[in-house]
């Protein structure tokens, strides 16, 4: 009798130590918030999400991203922040985690049009310079230019600068060199057009304007008038997103 009961208490033991070994660590996830940078398809790995090496575990892992909004015709998703739930099994019960999609733009945009010298006639006119550069980027972005320490009226080589800025302030900047005198032009005001890139593609007006070059207002939108009368143009606005830079742009008195 005494060795029976040893023999049970034994297997009680034994059970017991074999319940401890087969229950699992409830894993955390490897990272509270996962970075996707917009223009990259939302793919999850399931071992990038749980601190596990266990694959069982892996495979009941389920996460619905049915929030996460995707970018108007495209096959990835728009910036922004999106909660997202997710779930596994565990020695038998399921876990509940939220995780956090964020997906932010960070890419300048890119010239896909550039010169390295503009060669210009003397004159008091203007220079259409989106003539010479194109920029593309996925969000909307603006194409603008830092002629400042331009004269272009006195012969001379100057610097200058193309400035591509999306609406999330990745900035691209390409050097140029501004010849003067260099060209005979076809009349005192030749074009200045405003530009405003959107999703890969510019758009400009084919208005002739007069050109105050003691200013930068390389971008054009918003009538206004110098002292003399003659119509000259600020800065574009584009959704929300205002651009009107004193240090940069002529700034319109009747907005």
């Amino acid at each position: 009798m005494k060795g029976k009961l040893l023999f049970i208490l034994a297997a009680c033991l034994s059970l017991t130590a074999c319940s401890k070994v087969i229950e699992k660590k409830v894993p955390e996830l490897k990272k509270d918030t996962i970075n996707i940078e917009f223009g990259d398809p939302l793919k999850l790995k399931n071992e990038d999400l749980l601190d596990t090496e266990d694959a069982s575990i892996y495979d009941t892992i389920k996460v619905d991203t049915s929030a996460v909004a995707m970018q108007e015709g495209e096959s990835y998703p728009a910036v922004g922040e999106y909660e997202v739930p997710l779930s596994f099994e565990v020695n038998g019960e399921t876990q509940n985690k939220t995780l956090m999609i964020n997906v932010q733009d960070t890419t300048p945009p890119t010239f896909t049009i550039t010169t390295d010298v503009v060669e210009l006639g003397l004159k008091g006119g203007s220079h259409n310079f989106y003539a010479d550069f194109e920029a593309q980027d996925l969000s909307n972005l603006k194409l603008r230019f830092k002629t400042n320490d331009v004269r272009f009226d006195k012969t001379g080589e100057y610097k200058a600068q193309a400035v591509a800025t999306d609406i999330y302030d990745n900035e691209s900047v390409y050097d140029f060199t501004v010849r003067v005198g260099t060209t005979v032009d076809s009349g005192a005001n030749s074009q200045s057009s405003g530009s405003t890139t959107t999703n890969n593609n510019s758009s400009s007006n084919n208005n002739t304007y007069y050109y105050d070059w003691s200013q930068d207002y390389s971008a054009y939108e918003t009538p206004a008038t110098d002292t003399e009368g003659n119509e000259i143009y600020s800065a574009p606005v584009m959704g929300d997103q205002s651009y009107t830079d004193p240090s940069l742009y002529y700034t319109d008195p009747y907005q």
